[in-house]
């Protein structure tokens, strides 16, 4: 189990065998429960996928982008390491179920008409809109790890964490860095060659 999947509750979907994830889901068939022959770890997860299933084979690393995809929009992820199991779920294709996640694994049943109502309406629900706020223009083309913590509205997730992880009595080593902040790579473009 790579992703367990919604944070309270089963996954609920309609069983449906893919080669690969599709890029978009119809409202009209979401959720899914996509029960898949290959993945890359490179694919998005469409929206209206509940569950992705995999066999053995194809399993993702935990650190792969399909991979932080699936738990940043909480789908379940998991592959099986018994080709019997996943021919048992190839065999409810069509059929609304619900996946739970617990210490033996992944495990389905029918799912229950009030579950099915609400996974539907989840479902098809118009994904929440973001408001981006442009950064600040950064104080130069390039941060030393020293400037991160002042400069961190111009700068991303993992540049912070780098600075975290900086030796406040010298008690290690780590390489030095810079980082290209926001907005450089745009900036640069529209320099004059």
């Amino acid at each position: 189990v790579v992703s367990g999947g919604p944070k309270s509750g089963p996954a609920v979907g309609t069983v449906e065998i893919l080669k690969e994830l599709p890029a978009t889901v119809e409202a009209s068939r979401s959720p899914l429960v996509a029960v898949l022959e290959t993945m890359t770890g490179w694919e998005d997860i469409p929206f209206g996928i509940a569950a992705v299933l995999l066999p053995s084979s194809q399993a993702v690393d935990t650190l792969s982008h399909a991979a932080i995809r699936a738990r940043n929009q909480h789908v379940l992820l998991a592959s099986c390491d018994d080709d019997s199991v996943l021919a048992e779920l190839r065999k409810c294709a069509g059929q609304r179920l619900q996946l739970s996640v617990s210490a033996a694994g992944v495990t389905w049943s029918a799912a229950e008409k009030e579950v099915t109502a609400a996974a539907k309406a989840s479902a098809t629900a118009a994904p929440p809109t973001l408001n981006v706020v442009k950064p600040p223009v950064p104080p130069g083309w390039a941060i030393g790890v020293t400037s991160y913590e002042k400069n961190k509205k111009c700068l991303g997730g993992k540049s912070l964490h780098l600075a975290e992880l900086w030796p406040k009595n010298g008690e290690y080593k780590v390489p030095q860095s810079v980082t290209v902040p926001f907005g450089i790579f745009e900036k640069s473009l529209l320099e004059a060659l």
